[in-house]
């Protein structure tokens, strides 16, 4: 049997009755209660009186948690003992009966419209060796072309985490042209204090060619070492790309000529809702991590 918790301020929201019945449900017994409220303030009734009197019948399980619920806000009381907690008889009192069945109503209708909402798309992007066929290559993009289409789409934010750039690669443009049309571009990589030449030569680039927007580039650097022993502790390894809270990009593949071109490089295209869990994973990160004042000074 579900027991029952004292229904005080300090303890959470208690959704017993909308986990086990339907909205629907829930609205019809709501019905049959205002329709009671006109002639008494309370009324006696069990599981089969209801059954009689709704549309959608009433299972044990539902019944319980319907009791249960009630109960626990003292909106009922048993009055009456049966063969089972199911088929006990329950004196109601209608006025915080119908408070709680509308706290539980939208409690419902809320968790089913969170499972029907639509899945979201999900698309497959690789790097493909030369020399390799793929039975299903339809199925799969190439990485370069994906990204920088989805870089080009953006219309208000890009989030980019990403280790190791090519100076030469050219979404690399994408990325500078972002903050001059007015897209806020966050940058998220590594090593920026003692950098190799690579990343030197492609931060700085994206700072020069985005001169007309800059107050919307910020880049940050996540790596430390372990003061005592001198090895790496923490660093920035994910790549991603997040476009518009709506779109994003999440693999294996570096914004390098091997990982574009050369390399086996997996990831995937997410459109939905996914994406909102994606941001907020980046944006603590991101504010974790050490703001990057450019353009850096040694660039060889």
């Amino acid at each position: 049997m579900v027991k029952s918790r004292d229904p005080s301020p300090e303890t959470d929201p208690d959704f017993t009755i909308a986990d086990a019945l339907s909205s629907t449900l829930i609205r019809e017994i709501r019905r049959y209660f205002c329709e009671q409220h006109d002639a008494s303030e309370r009324v006696q009734t069990n599981r089969v009186e209801l059954n009689d009197a709704i549309e959608e019948r009433l299972g044990q399980r539902q019944a319980e948690a319907l009791w249960v619920g009630l109960s626990a806000n003292d909106a009922a009381e048993e009055v009456a003992k049966g063969t089972s907690y199911v088929e006990y008889d329950f004196l109601i009192d209608i006025a915080a009966a119908l408070t709680v069945l509308n706290e539980q109503l939208v409690a419902a209708r809320y968790r089913e419209k969170r499972h029907t909402r639509p899945a979201d798309e999900v698309n497959l992007v690789a790097t493909i060796p030369d020399g390799v066929s793929l039975p299903n290559a339809e199925a799969v993009s190439q990485t370069a072309g994906r990204v920088r289409d989805l870089v080009l789409g953006a219309e208000e934010t890009v989030r980019l985490a990403n280790p190791y750039f090519d100076s030469e690669e050219s979404i690399l443009d994408d990325l500078a042209s972002l903050p001059k049309r007015g897209v806020d571009t966050r940058i998220l990589t590594r090593e920026t204090s003692d950098p190799d030449p690579q990343l030197t030569r492609s931060l700085n680039k994206i700072y020069r060619l985005s001169a007309d927007g800059r107050d919307r580039l910020e880049v940050r650097d996540l790596y430390e070492r372990d003061e005592q022993t001198g090895f790496q502790q923490l660093a920035t390894h994910a790549k991603i790309v997040i476009v518009d809270d709506s779109y994003c990009y999440v693999g294996s593949a570096n914004l390098t000529r091997h990982s574009l071109s050369n390399n086996f490089e997996f990831g995937l295209l997410v459109k939905g809702d996914s994406v909102g869990g994606v941001v907020s994973v980046f944006d603590n990160v991101f504010e974790h991590a050490t703001s990057v004042d450019l353009p850096l000074l040694t660039e060889s």
